[in-house]
């Protein structure tokens, strides 16, 4: 509602003077020049042919040379040149023998004297000013004028300006409408101020004149017919257009008896009016800009209903686009994922509602409802055959929940580089056991090249290969040009194959096992045992089953050793070292070092868990575990300060904090990385799944089973090459026992007894 410009004359005037004249004891520069700027007199004395009170307005032209002197008792103008000089806080205009000292307390305020012929007894006069130097409008055309002033003797009504062209007509708004267009004239009288003259019957015959502090707000005074009567006030100028919506309305999902908002933003001319519509009838008492859905209007059942808004001002109206409200029904299951090899199939789960219908509203296109289960209490589905060797997860939106997919790759890999082949049985190679195991280690790096080795060495030598992925069980490895490996898969991990040699005509046949090269240092498929003690020492030990072999002796006593990996992406392993001063993570090569994303600090509340990929894409990451039981990794890229992102591991959603993240491996023989955790309240193992880097769900290892009081789960690896990884605990004592597992599930166990074991040494990886 526009305020009524014809009442409140004492309350305007007394918040002017003390807008003007509450700093009197500050003082401010006085303009250099004082072209194109105005001035508001309120006169307070004044004596021999200067009158004693009263208002005028001063303006000084943008050339800076002439001047205008509007006074608010007539509708003459006095006009003529002037100069204008500034010194210090004052600026002095001079008009002919009549100097006016303007005394600035501030930029815009101060005190103003008159003085002509150079003395008071020929005439003065004193007061106080308002000086204005905004930049108003070429024109009024397309203009819409807000006045908020007041005038004691003329009952008013709230008046606004229309203004269409520059010489054209002018309506006065009023709450009940608008007044007969009418003529006016406009003029421009310098920078910061604009006069419009009027004659017409409604106002009779005056000028407004309107003195610019911003390019859009001013004072405005407004004289009708002789100039006795008067109205002094503030003005706001907008442009007269029509409402545009800048921010539409968005579509909006909630829950049945839930509550639901739309909101719309628009530029125009304000007021704005806005109605608000379902299914394309007006909704009562929906007229602001937001609008929120009463829940009494949800049906039982799950559904979508289309809302729009108008939004409209005395220029015009506009619509927005319908926008989708869908109320979803509440509903729960009796399992929270489905999970399927690569052959795919189909599963049933229950759905318990509350009360309404559910709907299927979002889903993977692998995955596929079964006609007319929606809504009942039993939805069957079925899931596509997946043909890539990349697992896949995704979901069903049932309702206001989610229920997970999980499917698994083919079981031949899409390469075989960082893996390790482990062949039983015979390879042709004379002078070698038929029936031992043989060893082929593949390069981690961008080239195709593998180790050879047996239980009792390794060939320094690496041998290029080939790798041809031939479907979903088969594949072919390409040793040398005469001999061919046929492998056909039975799992992820093992399967029988069949090797042809072409020079002699011979096949060879057996089985094998395929694993990740986890702890592998040396290229010979044996895991190294990592052993630090508390003076930073490090030991690493070549492990067959409960045998050591090999002891390789490092110091560095300012940091950790976390562990090994490829971050640098050559096909070499980078050990990987926590300085505790200052918090920092570095990376060694053999011929340099690096900081882990350049150099960042890691903050005290978190602890580094592992080096090996946890986000999927086949590259390391640094796993973290913060002491409030959440998870979250740096993923590491090949960028100069070696990190890509980072993110949370289950939407940040924490472990409880007895349980202790120890490892990252592949557990239940996936070729996808699992996170190993102990709980150190109950001494139990678990183990979260993930499928391309997505929370699958968590499991028990080995049932439950725990070796005792004093025993802590310290590494994961595979020891007895079988391709599954097993756990390694370490007691109290240093004693250290090696649990063999086939998947999640422990097959056997047994002490390692070569180095002694020696509390000093903690083992600390692989992890």
């Amino acid at each position: 509602m526009i305020k009524n410009p014809f009442s409140g004359l004492k309350q305007f005037l007394a918040l002017f003077l003390f807008t003007a004249f509450s700093l009197t004891s500050l003082q401010a520069t006085a303009p250099s020049s004082a072209s194109g700027w105005t001035f508001f007199i309120t006169i307070t004395e004044g004596r021999f042919g200067y009158g004693k009170s009263g208002q005028m307005l001063l303006s000084i032209s943008d050339s800076g040379s002439e001047f205008r002197i509007v006074s608010l008792s007539n509708l003459a103008d006095n006009t003529g040149t002037c100069t204008y000089q500034a010194s210090g806080t004052e600026g002095k205009i001079t008009i002919n023998n009549v100097v006016m000292t303007f005394s600035f307390n501030d930029e815009r305020h101060g005190s103003y004297t008159l003085i002509r012929d150079g003395d008071i007894v020929n005439g003065y006069q004193r007061g106080r000013f308002s000086a204005a130097g905004g930049t108003g409008p070429d024109s009024f055309a397309n203009k819409l004028i807000d006045f908020n002033g007041s005038r004691a003797d003329v009952r008013g009504v709230s008046v606004n300006y229309q203004l269409s062209s520059r010489v054209g007509t002018y309506s006065i708004l009023y709450e009940t409408g608008a007044s007969p267009s009418n003529p006016y004239r406009e003029e421009r009288i310098n920078a910061s101020m604009m006069r419009v003259h009027f004659n017409d019957n409604i106002l009779g015959t005056g000028q407004n004149h309107l003195v610019f502090n911003t390019p859009t707000s001013g004072l405005f005074f407004y004289k009708i017919g002789s100039g006795k009567a008067y109205e002094v006030g503030t003005f706001f100028m907008q442009v007269a257009a029509g409402p545009e919506i800048t921010r539409p309305p968005q579509d909006q999902m909630t829950e049945h008896g839930g509550t639901a908002v739309f909101s719309v933003e628009a530029t125009g001319t304000q007021p704005m009016a806005y109605q608000w519509f379902q299914d394309l009838v007006p909704i009562p008492g929906a007229n602001q800009a937001t609008y929120v859905v009463d829940p009494a209007i949800h049906d039982g059942n799950q559904g979508v209903s289309g809302y729009y808004v108008r939004v409209s001002n005395r220029f015009g109206s506009v619509e927005s686009e319908e926008v989708l409200l869908e109320t979803l029904c509440p509903a729960t299951f009796s399992k929270s994922f489905a999970w399927f090899d690569y052959r795919g199939g189909t599963s049933q789960v229950n759905v318990i509602n509350m009360g309404c219908s559910w709907k299927i509203t979002e889903k993977a296109k692998w995955i596929n409802p079964i006609e007319d289960s929606e809504g009942s209490a039993i939805l069957s589905f079925k899931v596509d055959r997946n043909t890539n060797a990349a697992p896949r997860t995704g979901f069903m939106r049932i309702g206001t929940e989610i229920f997970k997919v999980a499917q698994q790759g083919t079981y031949t890999p899409t390469d075989l580089r960082g893996k390790m082949l482990r062949i039983d049985g015979d390879i042709g190679i004379e002078g070698f056991p038929t029936n031992a195991p043989y060893f082929f280690a593949m390069d981690r790096g961008i080239t195709n090249q593998f180790y050879f080795s047996t239980f009792d060495g390794v060939n320094p030598e690496p041998f290029p290969y080939s790798y041809q992925r031939i479907n979903v069980t088969n594949a072919l490895v390409s040793l040398s040009p005469e001999e061919t490996l046929h492998l056909t898969f039975s799992n992820f991990t093992s399967g029988i194959y069949s090797l042809t040699n072409t020079n002699n005509n011979a096949i060879y046949e057996g089985l094998f096992t395929l694993s990740p090269r986890r702890g592998d240092l040396t290229a010979d498929g044996h895991p190294y045992l990592i052993w630090q003690n508390a003076g930073g020492e490090v030991r690493l030990s070549y492990t067959l089953g409960a045998y050591s072999t090999n002891i390789i002796v490092q110091t560095n006593t300012a940091a950790r050793l976390i562990g090994f990996n490829d971050f640098t992406r050559d096909g070499n392993l980078e050990s990987v070292y926590f300085y505790r001063t200052p918090r920092v993570l570095v990376g060694f090569t053999d011929s340099t070092n690096f900081a882990f994303r350049g150099g960042a600090k890691i903050n005290s509340d978190w602890r580094i868990v592992s080096t090996e990929d946890i986000s999927g894409d086949r590259h390391p990451d640094i796993l973290f575990q913060n002491h409030d039981g959440r998870l979250a990794y740096w993923q590491i890229g090949p960028a100069t300060n070696y990190f890509s992102r980072a993110d949370t591991v289950r939407d940040g959603r924490p472990a409880h904090t007895n349980w202790i993240a120890v490892a990252v491996a592949d557990m239940d023989g996936d070729r996808q990385q699992d996170i190993v955790l102990w709980n150190r309240l109950t001494g139990q193992a678990a183990v979260w799944l993930f499928m391309n880097g997505d929370f699958v769900r968590a499991e028990m290892l080995c049932g439950g089973d725990k070796p005792g009081i004093r025993w802590r789960l310290k590494a994961v690896a595979d020891m007895n090459h079988d391709g599954h990884n097993d756990l390694l605990w370490q007691h109290f004592n240093g004693n250290v026992r090696i649990w063999y597992l086939n998947g999640l599930q422990k097959i056997a166990e047994e002490n390692i007894t070569d180095p002694a074991p020696d509390p000093a040494w903690i083992l600390t990886g692989p992890k």
